[in-house]
């Protein structure tokens, strides 16, 4: 039943990416607030694993938001706008880390 519960989560997830994306692209504050309260803090935790502090994967996810609003447009739809996040997450960590 959790499985199904899941996959049941995904696909609403994935059914409503679109739209989401839509609102963010008009300027909608409140998609905007939503999305961080979704995502947040599993993009802390993600970048913690690959960062040596939580202050840093902090700052990392921060910084992610603003790259998520710049490179919007360039979501395809492919997967959820939540991996899409976490790409950006995983990629803007291991750069930061890199440089520390």
């Amino acid at each position: 039943m959790l499985l199904n519960g899941r996959a049941e989560l995904a696909e609403t997830q994935a059914t409503g990416d679109p739209a989401v994306v839509a609102a963010l692209l008009r300027g909608d504050e409140a998609a905007f607030l939503g999305l961080v309260t979704r995502h947040h803090r599993a993009m802390i935790q993600l970048a913690r694993l690959h960062l040596r502090s939580e202050a840093l994967a902090e700052e990392v996810a921060q910084d992610c938001w603003v790259v998520v609003l710049r490179q919007l447009g360039r979501w395809t739809g492919r997967g959820t706008l939540r991996s899409w996040i976490l790409g950006i997450v995983v990629n803007q960590a291991r750069s930061r880390a890199t440089r520390e």
